[in-house]
């Protein structure tokens, strides 16, 4: 992730710098579960888009993967399960999951669908930088039985797929010796600071880059 202020504690750390690229922009729906659960932060960094292309967020749940946070950062890391020896979550969770018949590994978050302007994935992959990787995946959405975008093949599950930021950076760099990166606890005691010294900066970086043209004059981030 982007990281603006350089001087910080280490319990506030930020993203990383808003001047390098990510993966390459596809697709249209993403699952995200650290600071983009936020409706402010994705707000921010979407910006002037939204007006032409509204995302639609919906609570989901990801299996087979663990997520903790980052060391002297606010943002978590999301790593398969298999590749930590770290006690897998066992927290409750909503009764209407199917997935965990296979395994306790698991990760609430929110399923963000109609990116449909090329620039608004575009944005969420500068966003996140070079220590997250987007992959393929399925998730099990929640609270809309009758979702028109459930896979044929996973019908009465509510499976869709979408992509994901996975983490690709040492996972030496995750705190895995500590519980799972908590969203709410994110929103009571670093949204503010996170918003006014990250993500704000970002959106007027990326306005200033000509980022929320429109499409005739949409410029890739690089």
């Amino acid at each position: 992730m982007r990281i603006i202020m350089r001087m910080m504690s280490a319990s506030r750390a930020s993203n990383s710098n808003c001047n390098s690229g990510g993966p390459t922009a596809t697709g249209g729906s993403i699952f995200v579960y650290g600071t983009l659960m936020s409706p402010e932060v994705m707000n921010t960094l979407l910006g002037p888009t939204l007006e032409k292309s509204q995302p639609v967020m919906q609570p989901a749940i990801l299996c087979g993967y663990q997520r903790f946070p980052v060391k002297n950062h606010v943002f978590p890391g999301l790593i398969p399960a298999a590749t930590t020896t770290a006690a897998p979550l066992t927290t409750a969770v909503p009764a209407e999951t199917d997935c965990i018949s296979t395994t306790t590994s698991i990760v609430q978050g929110i399923h963000v669908s109609n990116l449909s302007l090329p620039q608004q994935m575009d944005i969420l992959d500068w966003f996140e930088g070079d220590e997250y990787t987007r992959v393929q995946t399925k998730v099990q959405l929640l609270n809309d039985k009758d979702n028109n975008n459930a896979n044929d093949n996973d019908s009465g599950k509510n499976m869709v797929s979408c992509e994901l930021y996975e983490w690709s950076n040492p996972v030496e760099e995750l705190e895995l010796e500590r519980l799972e990166w908590d969203y709410d606890y994110f929103r009571e005691q670093h949204l503010e600071w996170y918003l006014e010294n990250t993500v704000r900066p970002c959106s007027q970086e990326l306005k200033q880059r000509g980022h929320y043209n429109d499409n005739e004059n949409y410029k890739v981030l690089e």
